[in-house]
C-alpha cells in the first residue's frame, strides 16, 4: 500500500535559505534576540513556511547546531578512550569558535530552565539524541577492554557533558587544547578506577 505524504513537500532551496539565514542571525544576535519572525524575513519565506518544517525555535537551532557539530563526526573512533575524547572535544572547540554553535547550545540550555515543559522539550529535540555521542565513546572503550565492565557509563558521559558547560556557561576558563588533553586524561583515570560505594553514615546510637 503506497504511502500518502500530507502536506507540501519541503523545497530545497527555501530550507538553505532558512538554515543560512538563521544560522546567521544567531551568530550576530544571539539565541534569545533571535526570532522566527525574523529569520523569515532574511530567508525570503513566510513565517509558517519555517514553523511546518520546524515547529520551535529549539527545533531549528538543534538542526543548526547538527550541521555545525555533526554527530557522524565530532567523536572520531581512534581505537583508545583518552585520544578519542581530546579528538572529539578539539572538534567540538572549534565548532564553538568559527560559528553560532557555542551560542546555540548556551540558548538552549537557557530556554530549558524556564519550565518542566521546557525541559522535556530540550531533552525531546537536543539533549537525548546528542548524548548518545558519548555514551557510545564510553561504551566503545569498555567493549576493547579498556575500562571495567562496571565502569558508570551514564555518570562517566555526565561528567564530560558537565564540564564543558560549566565552562561553556560561566567562562571562567577557556575551552582550548589543554582542557581538552587535561580532561580526557582525568576522564580515562576516572573510567579505569573501580567505582566505590559511597559509605553509610553510622546510625547515631541514643543517648
Amino acid at each position: 500500500m503506497m504511502n500518502i505524504v500530507r502536506g507540501r513537500p519541503r523545497s530545497e532551496a527555501s530550507t538553505q535559505a532558512v538554515l543560512a539565514a538563521a544560522e546567521r542571525l544567531f551568530g550576530t544576535n544571539g539565541y534569545s534576540r533571535t526570532s522566527i519572525e525574523a529569520i523569515a524575513k532574511a530567508a525570503g519565506v513566510g513565517k509558517q513556511t519555517v514553523y511546518r518544517w520546524w515547529p520551535t525555535k529549539s527545533h531549528l537551532a538543534a538542526a543548526i547546531y547538527e550541521q555545525l557539530a555533526p554527530s557522524s563526526k565530532i567523536a572520531p573512533n581512534t581505537g583508545a578512550l583518552q585520544s578519542d575524547i581530546a579528538a572529539m572535544l578539539r572538534s567540538l572547540f572549534t565548532a564553538y569558535t568559527s560559528g553560532p554553535a557555542a551560542a546555540l547550545l548556551s540558548g538552549l540550555i537557557v530556554e530549558a530552565q524556564g519550565s518542566d515543559e521546557s525541559v522535556m522539550d530540550f531533552r525531546a529535540v537536543f539533549f537525548d539524541e546528542r548524548r548518545i555521542i558519548t555514551t557510545d565513546l564510553f561504551d566503545r572503550a569498555r567493549n576493547r577492554g579498556e575500562i571495567p565492565l562496571s565502569a558508570d557509563i551514564d555518570l562517566l558521559s555526565d561528567m564530560l557533558i558537565g564540564a564543558i558547560w560549566m565552562r561553556l556557561l560561566a567562562g571562567h576558563a577557556p575551552l582550548d587544547g589543554a582542557f581538552a588533553e587535561g580532561l580526557a586524561a582525568n576522564l580515562v583515570a576516572a573510567a579505569s578506577a573501580e567505582p566505590t560505594q559511597t559509605p553509610r553514615t553510622p546510625d547515631l546510637e541514643a543517648s
